[in-house]
């Protein structure tokens, strides 16, 4: 048992590794929010990596069939929502330490729960679990009935200490980051944000 738990914090962590939207926000909002917010960035993904994890690990592959029969519209879904972060990124205006700054700050909760959407609406998560979890050895059918959810565990915990290592190295610069900076960072990953949505209407046309 114990096992899976081990195999599932590396598998997290390694899923977590990759520059991809939740990676963009994180960076964003460590800068200018704060360690905490920069992680509850990052565990809506983890949340989301746990989830398929568990399924994984019983076999239930019934959801990834369904999300890859309706591909194009769960990529739609997530282009939509990527443009909608990129502009809402660019319209943001970051004043650090000030009180207009502290107004802007999010929510922790919708934070968590738009990094968890973007994540588990993208088929490509369950086949990234899937495959991290045959190379570890991990087969589709364990034979506890508590193993996928110690998998799932591991899995959150590993993406988890991902997060805190970046949010927090990041949060160390917080205080050297100028109001024209952060506009900048404001900018460069609202762009990146939008133009990662684009791509994925683009792809889900040509895989259409």
């Amino acid at each position: 048992m114990f096992e899976f738990f081990l195999k599932g914090i590396a598998i997290g962590f390694l899923l977590a590794l990759p520059v991809g939207p939740t990676m963009v926000l994180c960076v964003r909002y460590s800068l200018a929010f704060g360690a905490v917010i920069g992680l509850a960035t990052g565990a809506g993904a983890g949340l989301a990596d746990a989830v398929y994890g568990i399924l994984a690990g019983y076999g239930i592959y019934t959801i990834v069939d369904f999300m890859e029969t309706y591909r194009f519209f769960f990529h739609l879904f997530g282009s939509i929502l990527l443009c909608y972060l990129g502009i809402k990124t660019l319209k943001d205006n970051f004043k650090i330490k000030s009180q207009v700054f502290l107004k802007l700050k999010p929510s922790m909760a919708h934070i968590f729960l738009t990094t968890f959407t973007l994540t588990a609406s993208s088929p490509l998560t369950f086949i990234g679990v899937s495959a991290l979890c045959a190379t570890f050895g991990i087969g589709g059918q364990t034979r506890r009935i508590a193993s996928p959810w110690i998998l799932g565990a591991g899995l959150f915990l590993g993406s988890c200490i991902w997060w805190v290592i970046l949010s927090s190295t990041l949060s160390l610069f917080r205080k050297k980051v100028t109001k024209e900076s952060s506009r900048w960072i404001g900018k460069i990953s609202g762009s990146i944000l939008f133009l990662l949505g684009i791509a994925l209407f683009i792809y889900s046309l040509i895989e259409r």
